[in-house]
């Protein structure tokens, strides 16, 4: 009876101490998984913006049609 309580005790420690370390690597992996994210939206979000002013600086640049015409009746 002894033993078998002693081996209750032992397998209820095992299985506590194993899902302790599960845990963990899920909180581990779930935290690495959000940083990832995190830093995929922010890639994205810069991208957004660089494309947003490369597009608002070419059409800075890009001299309207009738701009066009007046330089060539000169």
């Amino acid at each position: 009876m002894n033993e078998t309580q002693e081996l209750n005790r032992l397998m209820t420690s095992y299985i506590r101490v194993q899902m302790n370390e599960d845990s963990a690597k899920d909180l581990t992996v779930q935290s690495q998984l959000e940083q990832i994210r995190k830093n995929s939206n922010q890639i994205i979000s810069n991208n957004e913006e660089m494309n947003k002013n490369m597009t608002e600086s070419r059409a800075a640049r890009k001299p309207s049609s009738t701009t066009q015409r007046a330089r060539f009746r000169v």
